[in-house]
Order: structure tokens, then sequence, then C-alpha cells
């Protein structure tokens, strides 16, 4: 048997923390400091939690363009030529998820090109959660106007670009109907159950201290560490856990740890 401490969630850096794979534990609990606001356990035994959530992946931010120059050949690539590869053309991204799950896209950018010269995109690296694996290429004439590219022979339309490579419209643009989601497609949302409250803000001291807000549920409450609380659990089988902190309240670093033994 193995005892194990995992920091589960650190609210300076995150309203929610990742989940936690909990199925192989024999016991754990789970203990809280510097509590405020709401912070409460979400459980899950859902399969796919962590693979259909991803409500916190955001949209790219708004492409860097520039202008470079034309190849007279590029391999495979034919002899360049294209009337419609130059002039002012407005840009936007989008995410692709593991799934095939797709971002609204992000914030617009613009660029003009002159003749004998091609766009370029560069790449927006990866998402905050390092979710996405790909990202699509959206382009217009007019502001808003934008439609999915190809601009790669071998990139077909919606299969997008690995993240980390960059774009170029080899072909000139090319007008598709495929417009950006105008609301996020990423996936699911990435929730579980919600179990219980370490601390509600409102709900009244629990142990007869002045502590501003309470525990649901814990073996121990009190208002040492800026209010505390420990849950340990009994009898229960679960195989994701994560906390998340409401955090319109954010006056302290709010901190919770994973104490537990896997078999």
């Amino acid at each position: 048997m193995q005892t194990v401490t995992n920091l589960l969630l650190d609210s300076t850096l995150a309203k929610a923390g990742g989940w936690r794979d909990i199925n192989n534990f024999v016991g754990f609990s789970v203990h809280g400091i510097n509590l405020e606001g709401n912070v409460w356990v979400e459980l899950s035994n859902d399969p796919a939690i962590k693979i259909n959530g991803s409500a916190s992946i955001l949209s790219p931010a708004a492409p860097t363009l520039s202008a470079i120059n034309a190849p007279t050949t590029t391999g495979a690539v034919p002899t360049w030529g294209p009337t419609d590869a130059y002039g002012t053309f407005y840009v936007k991204l989008t995410y692709i998820t593991p799934w095939g799950g797709e971002t609204a896209a992000g914030s617009e950018s613009h660029i003009t090109i002159p003749a004998g010269e091609m766009l370029a995109v560069a790449p927006p690296g990866s998402d905050a959660t390092g979710t996405a694996v790909g990202y699509n290429v959206y382009i217009g004439l007019t502001s808003g106007s934008e439609v999915l590219q190809t601009g790669k022979p071998w990139i077909s339309a919606g299969s997008g670009i690995p993240v980390g490579e960059p774009w170029v419209m080899i072909n000139g643009y090319q007008p598709s109907n495929l417009v950006p989601p105008s609301t996020s497609l990423a996936g699911g949302p990435n929730t579980g159950v919600l179990a219980f409250y370490l601390w509600k803000s409102g709900a009244g001291p629990a142990d007869g201290s002045p502590a501003s807000g309470a525990a649901e549920a814990g073996v121990f409450t009190d208002s040492n560490n800026g209010g505390q609380t420990i849950w340990a659990p009994s009898c229960l089988y679960f195989n994701w856990i994560r906390i998340v902190k409401d955090n319109s309240v954010q006056s302290k670093e709010t901190k919770v740890w994973l104490f537990g033994a896997n078999g």
C-alpha cells in the first residue's frame, strides 16, 4: 500500500482543480485551508470525464499574420501564380480537440498582402490546458466574413493544422461555406456531481466559531488557517474527484489536498 498526497486546488492558479483519478484508492481524505466563499467537492464515475470535458478550453488569441515571399515551386506544390492570393484578408482561428470538437473563433486580425507575396499565419500554440491538438484557419475578404480555408494541398477542409505548425495560403483565397462556430463545440461540460461544500458562504458556523461560513460535511471543521475542514469518506467508491472555488470571493489562497492510500 502506498500513501499519496496531492494538491487538488490552489485558488490563485485556477477556479477549478484538475480531475484526480482515485479509482484504486482504498481510503482517502480531503483537507482544505483558507476557505472562503463557496468551495465544493465534485465527484464523478463517468469514464470519459477527462475526455469529453473541455469547457476550460478558450478560443485562440487573435492570429499573428505576415506576408512572405512567394516561392516559384515548393516541392509538389505547383508554380506560384494565383491572382487571388493578395489583397486585404481578415483571419480568425479556432482550436480543435482530440475528439473532433471545435472552439468558437478567437479575435480577428487583418493584413494587406502585396502582389507576389502570400499570407502566412503563425501557429497559435497550445491552449492553456494543453488539450487542443489542432487549429482551423478562417479567412474573409471583409471583416466578419471569415470561412474555412484549406491552404495546403495535403490538408483537407475541416481536418485542421497540427498545433505548433504554421499555415500558409499557398493556393490563394478559397471561399467555402464553412463558417466558424459562434459558440464553443469543443466538448461537453467538464463537471461532475456536486457532492457537498467544503465551505459555503453564509451557511453559518458549524462549530460555534465566528467564521463566516461552514462545511456541509467533515470530521473536523474549525476557523484555523482561515477556515479549514477535513472530509474523510467511509465505504464510498468514486473514480474521479476535483475541487472548485467560486472566484467571486478571492481574498485568500485557498488550498485543498488529497490524502490517500492506493492498493
